[in-house]
């Protein structure tokens, strides 16, 4: 009895791992589509996230500023911010539920960097990202992807394109 619940347990660890890397290449592929295919013109983005048959559940709000968020698949959110007085325009796709946010982050961060053929970077705390986080600057932008260390909990990686 022992053996089978070594396998099984193995099988468990192997297909729990394999949902992660799913859902981190689902997360890059969403990142580049919605938030860096556009080339920096965040109205754009809100557009493709608005027909996308993927995000759904439009929420809007600001009168000063746009504030769009969407909610996605298996635990990926999105969101775009225009106009804010207290932080840059951003394009955010959001994933929670994440096991190692830090060094997930790295990992998002550099297989986006090296994409890009653009330096790596590992970027200072700020704003919502007590830890810091991991990245590259471009002509088009600056692209951020980190956990956030200020909400309820600590397993929410934010991938962040500031367009220039």
């Amino acid at each position: 009895m022992k053996p089978i619940v070594i396998v099984a347990g193995l099988l468990a660890c192997t297909a729990s791992a394999a949902f992660a890397q799913d859902r981190m290449d689902s997360g890059l592929t969403y990142f580049r589509d919605y938030c860096l295919k556009p080339g920096g013109n965040l109205e754009k983005s809100i557009n493709r996230l608005s027909s996308s048959d993927i995000f759904g559940d439009k929420l809007s709000m600001g009168s000063d500023l746009t504030y769009v968020s969407y909610t996605g698949p298996d635990g990926i959110n999105a969101s775009v911010m225009i106009g804010d007085s207290m932080t840059d325009d951003r394009c955010t796709i959001i994933m929670t539920g994440m096991d190692e946010p830090m060094a997930q982050s790295e990992a998002l961060a550099a297989t986006l960097a090296q994409a890009a053929g653009a330096e790596f970077t590992q970027w200072e705390a700020f704003e919502d990202f007590g830890n810091g986080g991991f990245g590259y600057s471009d002509v088009q932008g600056d692209v951020v992807v980190a956990p956030v260390t200020t909400g309820i909990t600590g397993d929410y990686v934010h991938l962040s394109f500031y367009p220039q």
